[in-house]
């Protein structure tokens, strides 16, 4: 499968903002802004465009472990959405470090997100020095404090000295000397100025260049599962709900005898198909009682937001189709578009067939999961009434039901 990576990594750091500016204020764009800064440090530093890439890809990936974080410290009875001060920077550095493991680029980039909080006065989570924190560690945590003490609204005339008074009364404490230095000459250059009047995906495209690359089945099957992970842990109602589309979609798409790209695709879809709820507050995506009319049309939103954020990926026309439809129904009815029969594909139908067979078979904390025979009867019964495809809901209840 042909996939532009640093495109696919933009729109997932896109959602991650959501969840990275409810703890720490960070800003929309947060992640990019961070990747692109850290790439112009980067080549002042003598990087070169491949390893640039690298950089960059640390860079949006830096704060991955947000949402499984949060999971378990409120699993422990610790809200650091409340109480953001209690967040234990070791815990979700090493839960992100682990989640890369599994990229295409990790053995070039081993402990960057590891490090990524460390501070040259030995007092980061892991107490290392300067010397022992990867240089990729070091750029990105100068660039991810900057953002978010000096957000792109903040700034004005005075701003460029305002940074650099800033890093510079920090130097050896929180940042490294040595990328002090380095950015020092970025602030001189503009930087700011064009963080602030141009397109920040733009600029991280114009700050190095990046070729598609093509990547076999079970290298996309690795890569969309920790991004499922990623997503599924925003809410623990829906904790396995992506993971097991995505795990669902792949045996539906080998039934089909599809070929091995379009199941990888499939799969993809599968599990990126709810990334736009990282765009909405935990508060309704977990609240136990009736949403509100206005906190249900909030809910609706996360499938135009999965659209939104797919649909700037080059090459990914078909999966955002298939992974932002999963709420239409061929009557008209569904969201976000209103599409209906002849607008939606089959595999746009089989995925919204799968969402409901998903989500009714998982178990929630509000009631248990229903059996395979109970949620087919419940689709046909959808199906009857025009709103889902019949023979996608016939061919789950002979794929699915294989194994109950």
């Amino acid at each position: 499968m042909n996939i532009n990576f640093k495109s696919l990594l933009c729109a997932i750091s896109e959602a991650l903002d959501y969840v990275e500016g409810s703890i720490t204020g960070a800003t929309h764009n947060h992640a990019k802004r961070v990747a692109y800064m850290s790439a112009v440090i980067g080549k002042k530093a003598g990087i070169g465009d491949s390893d640039l890439a690298d950089l960059s890809a640390c860079a949006l990936l830096h704060d991955n472990a947000l949402t499984e974080y949060i999971h378990n410290e409120q699993s422990a009875g610790i809200n650091v959405l409340i109480h953001p001060e209690q967040t234990k920077l070791g815990s979700h550095c090493t839960i992100g470090e682990r989640n890369i493991s599994s990229m295409p680029f990790y053995p070039r980039v081993k402990e960057v997100i590891l490090y990524h909080h460390e501070r040259p006065d030995r007092k980061g989570p892991f107490n290392k020095s300067s010397g022992d924190i990867p240089l990729y560690s070091r750029i990105i945590h100068l660039a991810d404090l900057v953002d978010i003490g000096f957000p792109p609204e903040k700034y004005g005339d005075g701003s460029g000295s305002q940074i650099l008074s800033f890093i510079r009364k920090y130097q050896n404490i929180f940042f490294d000397k040595d990328i002090v230095t380095l950015f020092s000459s970025c602030i001189s250059e503009g930087i700011f100025l064009k963080l602030k009047n141009e397109n920040t995906e733009m600029l991280l495209d114009s700050a190095f260049p990046e070729k598609n690359c093509v990547y076999g089945k079970n290298q996309i099957i690795s890569i969309a599962a920790i991004f499922a992970k990623i997503i599924d842990y925003k809410s623990t109602f829906t904790s396995t709900h992506s993971i097991g589309i995505s795990q669902k979609a792949l045996r539906m798409a080998q039934y089909y005898g599809w070929d091995d790209e379009t199941q990888a695709e499939f799969y993809l879809a599968g599990a990126l198909h709810d990334i736009g709820k990282l765009a909405i507050e935990t508060d309704i995506l977990e609240k136990p009682a009736k949403l509100t009319d206005g906190e249900y049309k909030r809910m609706q939103f996360h499938a135009y937001a999965t659209w939104e954020m797919l649909r700037k990926i080059e090459g990914f026309e078909q999966i955002t189709e298939w992974a932002s439809y999963h709420h239409e129904k061929l009557d008209g009815t569904g969201y976000p578009f209103g599409k209906t029969a002849d607008e939606l594909s089959y595999k746009a139908r089989l995925m919204a067939c799968l969402d409901i067979y998903q989500a009714l078979t998982e178990p929630r904390p509000y009631r248990k999961e229903i059996s395979h025979e109970a949620a087919v009867k419940f689709l046909m019964k959808q199906a009857d009434i025009g709103k889902l495809d019949k023979s996608c809901v016939a061919d789950i209840n002979i794929c699915l039901g294989k194994s109950r």
